[in-house]
């Protein structure tokens, strides 16, 4: 039985990476998935750390999330 990856599930596992200081992983997760995350909702699922991370590969800056 096929499993679907929801957004809530994509941001607990950057989240996690984060927590466990595995910042690599974080940011390839939101690299890959970059698209999930120019919401204001979706960002919001994230921690600090990983909206900063998100806001550096939007290209602007954490202001602006």
């Amino acid at each position: 039985m096929k499993r679907i990856v929801t957004i809530l599930d994509m941001a607990e596992s950057i989240n996690k990476s984060c927590q466990a200081k595995e910042y690599f992983w974080a940011c390839g997760l939101i690299k890959e998935t970059l698209r999930l995350w120019r919401y204001e909702t979706t960002i919001a699922l994230l921690c600090d750390e990983a909206k900063l991370m998100a806001a550096h590969y939007k290209g602007g800056n954490e202001n602006e999330l």
